[in-house]
């Protein structure tokens, strides 16, 4: 990666107009294209450390849950870089034990094993 440029995407999340750099650019737009987040509010499963944030921007809501409170207060760091505190509810919790309500749920990063 060494030499390489990051990529620059502008992404159009009706009626915001997203701004995207780096590596995980594609990952974020292809979820965008997938599901309109607009108005809805999203319950993000370790969501710690803010990898994915930019999409919180076509999102009316963000709950973000995670059950490492060192991750969610570099989630807090990354929100306030991207100006996305409005956007995001971070919350300290398992999965199986919090009570929320959200109209979709993503998965950031889930390990799969069959």
């Amino acid at each position: 990666m060494a030499g390489r440029r990051p990529m620059s995407m502008i992404v159009n999340a009706s009626p915001a107009v997203v701004h995207y750099r780096g590596g995980k650019t594609l990952m974020v737009a292809d979820l965008l294209g997938f599901y309109d987040l607009r108005d809805k509010t999203v319950l993000s499963v370790g969501a710690g450390g803010g990898q994915l944030i930019e999409y919180g921007r076509a999102a009316g809501k963000v709950l973000a849950l995670d059950s490492d409170a060192q991750a969610l207060e570099k989630l807090r760091e990354n929100l306030r870089a991207a100006g996305l505190e409005d956007k995001f509810v971070p919350v300290l919790g398992d999965f199986f034990e919090v009570d929320l309500r959200a109209d979709t749920v993503l998965f950031e990063f889930g390990l799969h094993l069959f």
